[in-house]
């Protein structure tokens, strides 16, 4: 029973760890020093609520709709907010979520049943209990390794961040409000559909837009505040763009630089 009931708080204190990592932000005050905000409250939740925090806000099967604004308190000069998802394919999220009722369902007997399901006064009630108590045990550990999985996932996108928002290009961003290009989801669009689409190198423009909306209907080129996806290759400095005449028309074509991939 000890074993059952410790590896189940190992496994919320998990839970809270991955969700901390996920939501947080700082918000620079008028006066004073900044100060640390955190998107989702964990203190003093129980397992099953700790699971719908992590269904419903963390983990998706499907793109996650946008992160609601949260109001801005009169001394707030500045608020900076970061927030992960993860993605799940649709059968092992759903999977992944029925396994962790079935380990709530597991908990609550645990804690609040068992007796009532054993009889201890017998040797077979007993005998009963020790077995339903190593099955708790394994279910618990299994559950805990797919736990930590996430967590490593969760590490891992933290260090990216960080390498992100230390970097020379996410500081001219701030400070200048220069669109750091090599980072931008737009390029790595536009980087894939070369991959994809070139011939000898060199990829049409359209051809690549179209592929990219496709794939990423949300992608738009005014997004980055061009009014083009032949304006994002020019301005982003990533690619090189020329121009040929094919069939009686102007085409755009462009390529990756060497020096930037």
């Amino acid at each position: 029973m000890g074993q059952n009931v410790l590896r189940l708080q190992l496994y919320e204190q998990q839970l809270k760890r991955i969700m901390s990592a996920t939501d947080f932000g700082v918000e620079i005050l008028t006066e004073g020093e900044p100060r640390q905000t955190q998107g989702i409250q964990t203190e003093g939740k129980t397992l099953g609520q700790l699971v719908g925090l992590l269904m419903g806000d963390v983990l998706f099967s499907e793109p996650p709709p946008p992160a609601p604004d949260h109001p801005v308190a009169p001394d707030v000069a500045v608020r900076f907010n970061t927030k992960m998802r993860l993605h799940m394919q649709s059968a092992d999220h759903d999977e992944f979520q029925t396994a962790l009722r079935e380990l709530v369902a597991q908990r609550n007997h645990l804690v609040h049943h068992f007796i009532e399901g054993h009889d201890l006064s017998t040797v077979e009630g007993c005998q009963s209990a020790i077995n339903t108590l190593h099955e708790v045990l394994e279910a618990v550990g299994k559950r805990f390794g797919q736990l930590q999985d996430m967590a490593r996932h969760v590490n891992d996108a933290c260090t990216v961040a960080h390498s992100v928002f230390t970097s020379p290009e996410f500081q001219e961003y701030l400070v200048k409000g220069q669109i750091p290009w090599a980072i931008t989801d737009i390029v790595a669009d536009l980087r894939a559909a070369a991959r994809e689409l070139r011939t000898e190198d060199w990829t049409p423009v359209d051809a690549a837009a179209a592929w990219i909306k496709e794939r990423s209907p949300d992608q738009s080129p005014a997004h980055y505040h061009c009014s083009s996806w032949k304006q994002v290759v020019h301005t982003s400095g990533q690619f090189d763009l020329r121009y040929q005449i094919v069939d009686g028309r102007r085409i755009a074509f462009y390529r990756e630089r060497p020096e930037c991939l």
